[in-house]
């Protein structure tokens, strides 16, 4: 539209399609978005940095990665399923935030729709593991981490420890990961969530309180997949303003 520079992100509308997500793990695997393309970077929420992910909560709405020796995980193995979000009530149950076609482990809010409780089915063992704080009652961003030490697998929201289960020691070869949703039409995530991180050791040890990490996370020889946002300023101006990376869009 003439005489309007709206906000933009990589040169795309904040609310269109085509934005890059990037996998900033020791491994750079390719993050592949759903049919429906709708999740997008956005400045209206942020935890940490300038900008999170939005998931719409619509169908093929989600990202998938290829299955990899990455996320295989063996006896007694180490890991940790993290990440920041903020969402209200769902429209699906059980809405899923990371997990794999395989179902050996995947993470996401268990109980209700409009109860959103941090939980992990571990399919080695078919148990179904659940938190105990609501996080759809507030407007708050929570730090979730699901990690198993040895044979506990804890769960911990806002740093705190909430569940553990324990002799949770059996391998896991986990197939196609899978982000936002857990088949691309049911258990969709609609809310906003960053730093998602999945790493081979335990980050949180032994149920002790910790402070949620405050500042974005960075790569190291433990991240085998990290999936954050942190845009950088948006563009805006009068129409074909020259922004800071040197560019004008339209």
């Amino acid at each position: 539209k003439p005489g309007t520079l709206y906000p933009a992100v990589h040169g795309v509308l904040l609310n269109s399609t085509g934005v890059d997500f990037v996998d900033s793990g020791n491994t750079g695997h390719d993050i592949i978005s759903g049919t429906n393309q709708r999740a997008y970077h956005t400045t209206s929420e942020k935890k940490n940095g300038n900008s999170s992910i939005y998931f719409t909560g619509e169908a093929n709405d989600d990202f998938t990665v290829a299955d990899h020796a990455d996320f295989n995980w063996g006896t007694n193995a180490d890991f940790t399923y993290e990440f920041f979000v903020k969402a209200g009530d769902q429209d699906d149950t059980y809405a899923r935030i990371i997990g794999d076609s395989a179902d050996k482990v995947w993470v996401g809010f268990g109980d209700s729709a409009t109860n959103l409780k941090l939980a992990v089915y571990f399919q080695p063992d078919d148990v179904w593991i659940q938190g105990t704080s609501d996080m759809s009652d507030d407007t708050d961003w929570h730090h979730c981490a699901v990690v198993r030490q040895g044979t506990n697998i804890r769960l911990y929201v806002d740093g705190v420890e909430e569940t553990v289960s324990a002799n949770r020691g059996d391998a896991a070869d986990c197939g196609t990961m899978r982000i936002g949703t857990y088949n691309g039409t049911t258990k969709r995530l609609k809310g906003y969530v960053d730093q998602i991180r999945i790493s081979s050791n335990a980050r949180y040890t032994g149920g002790t309180t910790f402070t949620p990490p405050a500042a974005h996370f960075t790569s190291d020889a433990n991240t085998k997949f990290l999936l954050q946002s942190n845009i950088g300023s948006p563009h805006s101006g009068a129409y074909g303003t020259a922004q800071a990376d040197g560019k004008k869009y339209y």
